[in-house]
């Protein structure tokens, strides 16, 4: 699967049956005729390579978004893994998938959004079709896992979809709801994803639209009970908010034609005050003023 990252970034990830390691090869040649080499990706944190698990990764730094991109992935199975001696198998290649330009004439962008699918992946081909041709990519918009508790629930609700897009050539963005905040795997979720600064939020450009993607957070206090003291989202937001700031005083943001937001729980007022989430009320009092003063178009 593909994510984006912006910046000439991709992130991407599969699975191995066992244990291995990972990489990614990647070109913006059109073809084997013109001679450029293959260059290599990976995915490494505090100096270690990914290595020793089935989820794999691997982040495409300094590819060009206005040209098509090529890439397959490539591992070797980890038979034996001494601290001086590391044991592999053969190594195994995907077959090459292939993005188009992101970059569209006179600034255009199309993308599609799914909310709540609450593990009905079933639906993505479905919904996909229907929004007909022309997306440039897709946003799961949160909700899409319900309290995940295994990776095979992250595997087949989360993960085949993003495949599933990568196989038709469109990259995918991920962002969390409340429910992908629960369960036993909530934690182990970013092991298998690659983010922008390592975060679930982000801004980028597509064309002449800045698209700033939001976390929403919990949707109740973080001293609920059904939350058993494990949850720190009240701190974790203001985090969010004063970056949020931050991207509104940049030229891409201030400069851009449509300035987009994307968010699982957007501002709402059709509800009454007594009747908020608290989610709600903090979309409501905290961000949609943010929103105002930044000149958010959608």
């Amino acid at each position: 699967w593909a994510q984006l990252l912006g910046s000439g970034r991709l992130g991407v990830g599969w699975l191995t049956a066992g244990p291995g390691d990972g990489a990614v090869e990647w070109t913006q040649s059109s073809g084997a005729a013109d001679g450029v080499p293959w260059q290599e990706a990976w995915f490494s944190r505090d100096g270690l390579r990914q290595a020793n698990g089935t989820s794999q990764r691997a982040e495409i730094k300094g590819y060009d978004p206005s040209k098509p991109l090529r890439f397959r992935a490539r591992s070797r199975p980890i038979i034996s893994f001494k601290p001086y001696k590391v044991e592999f198998g053969e190594p195994v290649t995907s077959r090459e998938i292939r993005l188009p330009a992101l970059a569209r004439p006179g600034g255009a962008a199309s993308f599609i959004v799914f909310n709540d699918l609450h593990n009905h992946a079933r639906h993505v081909p479905l919904l996909t079709a229907a929004a007909g041709p022309g997306v440039d990519f897709a946003v799961l918009n949160g909700d899409v896992l319900q309290d995940p508790q295994s990776g095979k629930e992250v595997a087949d609700y989360l993960l085949a979809p993003m495949a599933w897009f990568a196989s038709r050539s469109l990259p995918c963005f991920f962002l969390r709801g409340n429910h992908e905040t629960r369960g036993s795997f909530a934690r182990p979720l970013k092991d298998y994803l690659v983010l922008p600064d390592d975060r679930y939020y982000a801004a980028m450009t597509f064309g002449a639209a800045r698209v700033v993607f939001l976390d929403c957070g919990e949707d109740k206090p973080d001293a609920t009970p059904a939350y058993s003291g494990l949850v720190d989202f009240d701190a974790y937001m203001e985090t969010e908010l004063a970056w949020l700031e931050r991207e509104m005083e940049t030229e891409a943001f201030t400069c851009a034609a449509w300035r987009l937001v994307v968010i699982h729980t957007p501002p709402d007022w059709r509800k009454e005050e007594a009747k908020l989430w608290h989610v709600e009320r903090r979309m409501r009092e905290r961000f949609a003023p943010l929103f105002d003063r930044g000149g958010v178009t959608a």
